[in-house]
């Protein structure tokens, strides 16, 4: 089994764990898909933006900021979505400061996939460490799962990247 199946199968088993148990977890967050950008492809080619790629489409990213009390903005930068996804949203579950974070799309109607930003919003995050982990629909079996641990103690700001190859990434 590679090594990408085993953690999709991991994760699998910790939602439906999560869901089945009735854990004391110490936070109950809430959090939703806030905006999201058009289609960078498209917008290259129509030159309809003017926005400042923040990242090259070869990486993917979380910019996080903590306000030090209880809100976390997450911007997922070059988010792989089809190029015409009908609705973005996203699943977020959080059991025992894990917080999984499934990103997801209403259709997929074009032949064609493309890179978006995603704002997400956590509230009601208490300061501690948490353990993040995002599944995307079009991560093919050569990148890696975005997971990574955040310590949310002051306010705080930062990115944290990954790099992509495939499409619709550039590498």
């Amino acid at each position: 089994m590679t090594k990408m199946k085993r953690i999709i199968v991991f994760l699998w088993i910790l939602l439906i764990i999560s869901c089945e148990s009735n854990t004391q977890s110490k936070t109950e967050v809430f959090g939703e898909l806030k905006s999201f950008s058009n289609c960078k492809l498209l917008n290259k080619i129509t030159g309809l933006s003017k926005i400042v790629e923040t990242l090259p489409d070869t990486l993917t990213g979380i910019e996080y900021h903590y306000d030090g009390k209880s809100k976390l903005t997450l911007t997922h930068i070059n988010a792989g979505f089809n190029c015409c996804p009908g609705d973005l949203f996203t699943e977020i579950i959080e059991d025992n400061n894990e917080i999984l974070i499934e990103e997801c799309e209403t259709s997929s109607m074009c032949d064609c996939n493309c890179l978006y930003d995603l704002t997400i919003e956590i509230t009601d995050i208490s300061p501690g460490n948490y353990s993040f982990t995002f599944i995307e629909p079009y991560l093919n079996e050569d990148n890696e799962i975005i997971s990574f641990v955040l310590g949310l103690n002051d306010e705080d700001s930062g990115i944290i990247t990954f790099f992509r190859k495939g499409y619709p990434w550039g590498g």
